[in-house]
C-alpha cells in the first residue's frame, strides 16, 4: 500500500508526464530511483527504515512502465499493437523476473544480500548513465 502514494499521482498524471519528459528521461528516472532503493535497502537496520525506499518502488515501477508501454506502442507496426503489448508483458513479468531469480538466488549464495544489492546498484546506475547520453539512433525516445 505505501508504495502506491508515489505510483498512483504518476499513473494519473501518464500522459503529461510523457510528453514533458519523454520515454527516454523517465526510463533514466526509473533506474535512478531502482539505483537509490538498492542502495537503501543495504543501509537499513530495521524494518521500518524500509518505508522510504518503498516510496521508490512506486516511482521506479510507475515510471518504468509509462515508458515501456508508451515505447511498445510507438514501434509496433501496424496491426500489430497487440502483439507487441505481450511481448513487452512477457519479458517485464515472464522472462525478466525468471532469468533476475535465477541469478540473483546465485549471487545471493555465492556472495550474500550486501554485495548482490550493492552490484546490482552499480549496473543499474551504469544503465541509467547510458540512457542519459544523448545519440541519434534513440529517435522520439
Amino acid at each position: 500500500v505505501f508504495t502506491v502514494l508515489l505510483e498512483l499521482p504518476l499513473f494519473l498524471f501518464g500522459k503529461p508526464l510523457l510528453r514533458w519528459l519523454r520515454p527516454r528521461r523517465m526510463i533514466a528516472g526509473a533506474l535512478g530511483a531502482l539505483t537509490l532503493r538498492l542502495l537503501g535497502y543495504t543501509l537499513i537496520n530495521n524494518a521500518y527504515e524500509i518505508l522510504p525506499f518503498e516510496l521508490l518502488h512506486g516511482m521506479t515501477f510507475s515510471l518504468l512502465w509509462l515508458a515501456s508501454v508508451d515505447r511498445a506502442q510507438s514501434v509496433a507496426p501496424a496491426g500489430l499493437e497487440a502483439t507487441s503489448q505481450g511481448l513487452l508483458n512477457a519479458v517485464a513479468f515472464g522472462l525478466g523476473p525468471g532469468l533476475g531469480s535465477v541469478i540473483g538466488g546465485v549471487l545471493y549464495n555465492y556472495a550474500g544480500p550486501l554485495w548482490l544489492f550493492r552490484s546490482t546498484a552499480v549496473v543499474t546506475g551504469l544503465t541509467m548513465i547510458t540512457f542519459l547520453v544523448p545519440t541519434h539512433t534513440h529517435a522520439g525516445l
